[in-house]
C-alpha cells in the first residue's frame, strides 16, 4: 500500500513538472462582459424658425395652428388678408385681437448610460513561456476576442421647448369662423400684420425607441507571469495593449408632443467600423486535468476608447472604458 503511494506521488510529480515545464499554452473559452453601457445623444433636431421676429410687418410667419403672410397688395397700411387660423378659441373674448401659437428650441432630450449587461463572446488566447523569473514562468499571450451586445432603450423621456404666442390686432374686424385661410391674391378681412409677442417654457414627452446592436472583436497582447500554486494549480497574471473593432447598427424613431396635443417626428439609421484603442488587466487560475489538458478560469478588465455612431439628429456613444469580463474554457499546454 505505501509502495503504490509512493509510485502516485512520483507520477503527480512528474505529471506536475512535464506541466510547468510546458513552453505554450493555448486557450478556448467563453467570455462574459459586464459594463458596457451606451448614451444616446440629441445632436439637433431645433424647430425652423417659422414664426419669424418678434416684431416687424411685412413678414411671412408660418404657426402651429394658422399663419399670416404677405399678400398681393404687400401688406397695404400694415395690414393683410393672407392669414389663416384653426380654432375660434384663437379670437380673444373681446373681439379684439387673434392669438397664433408656435415652437421654437429642440424638443427632444438625451438619455444616458443604457446598459445590456450581460454580453457573450468567446476568446482564443495564445501563451509563450519565454524563462523563469523567482520560480515563476515568464512570457507574453497574444488573445483575440468577440462579443456581441444589444442596447435598446424605449424609455419616454422630457424635454423641452419654447412656445411662442403672437397676437394680433383685429382692428373692429370680425373673423370668419375657424378653421379659416385667406389667399395671397384676396381679397378677405383684413389683419395687422405686426404681433405682440409673448414666450412660455413648456415641457415636452418623447416617445419611440433607440437602438445600438453589433459585434465588438478585440486583439490584446501583453507580459504574461505564471505562478505555481501546488502541482496541478497554477495562476497567471497579465496586461497590455488592447484594441478592439467596433461593427455597430444604430437606428431610432421619436416623436415629441406638448399638451395642445402638437407633435414632431423624427427618424434615422447608421451603421459604422470604428477602431478603438486601450489597454487591458488579466488575473486567471489554471487546473490541470493531466499532463496537457486544464480548465481555466479568468476575469478581466479593458479600459478602451470610446466609440460614437451618428445618425442624422441623434447619436450614440458606447462607453468602453470600463469593460469587465469573466471567461472560462479548456487550457492545452504543448
Amino acid at each position: 500500500m505505501g509502495l503504490c503511494l509512493l509510485v502516485a506521488a512520483a507520477t503527480a510529480t512528474a505529471g506536475a513538472q512535464e506541466f510547468f515545464d510546458a513552453a505554450n499554452r493555448l486557450q478556448l473559452g467563453g467570455r462574459v462582459g459586464f459594463n458596457l453601457s451606451v448614451d444616446f445623444r440629441n445632436r439637433g433636431g431645433a424647430l425652423p424658425d417659422s414664426h419669424g421676429p418678434a416684431t416687424g410687418g411685412g413678414l411671412d410667419r408660418t404657426y402651429a395652428d394658422g399663419f399670416v403672410r404677405r399678400d398681393a397688395s404687400g401688406n397695404d397700411g400694415g395690414k393683410t388678408w393672407n392669414w389663416g387660423y384653426s380654432r375660434d378659441s384663437q379670437v380673444s373674448t373681446d373681439g379684439t385681437t387673434l392669438t397664433q401659437t408656435g415652437y421654437a428650441g429642440n424638443p427632444y432630450a438625451d438619455s444616458s448610460d443604457r446598459s445590456d449587461d450581460p454580453q457573450y463572446g468567446a476568446e482564443l488566447i495564445y501563451g509563450r513561456v519565454l524563462g523563469d523569473l523567482a520560480g515563476a514562468k515568464w512570457g507574453f499571450e497574444l488573445g483575440v476576442n468577440w462579443s456581441t451586445f444589444d442596447v435598446e432603450d424605449p424609455s419616454r423621456l422630457a424635454g423641452s421647448v419654447t412656445r411662442v404666442t403672437d397676437a394680433y390686432a383685429l382692428d373692429g374686424v370680425l373673423p370668419p369662423s375657424a378653421p379659416y385661410a385667406g389667399t395671397f391674391d384676396g381679397p378677405g378681412p383684413l389683419l395687422s400684420d405686426s404681433p405682440t409677442r409673448t414666450t412660455t417654457a413648456v415641457g415636452t414627452v418623447i416617445d419611440g425607441s433607440r437602438k445600438l446592436e453589433g459585434s465588438l472583436f478585440g486583439l490584446r497582447l501583453g507580459p504574461m507571469v505564471d505562478l505555481p500554486l501546488g502541482d496541478w494549480l497554477s495562476a497567471q497574471l497579465s496586461g497590455g495593449f488592447a484594441a478592439g473593432w467596433l461593427d455597430a447598427d444604430f437606428r431610432y424613431s421619436e416623436t415629441a408632443s406638448v399638451p395642445d396635443g402638437t407633435t414632431w417626428s423624427r427618424t434615422g439609421s447608421a451603421s459604422s467600423d470604428e477602431w478603438v484603442f486601450g489597454f487591458y488587466a488579466r488575473g486567471q487560475v489554471t487546473a490541470q486535468l493531466n499532463e496537457r489538458l486544464g480548465i481555466y478560469a479568468a476575469i478581466e478588465y479593458q479600459g478602451l476608447e470610446d466609440a460614437t455612431v451618428d445618425a442624422a439628429e441623434q447619436s450614440a456613444r458606447v462607453q468602453l472604458d470600463q469593460g469587465y469580463y469573466v471567461s472560462a474554457g479548456l487550457s492545452f499546454h504543448f
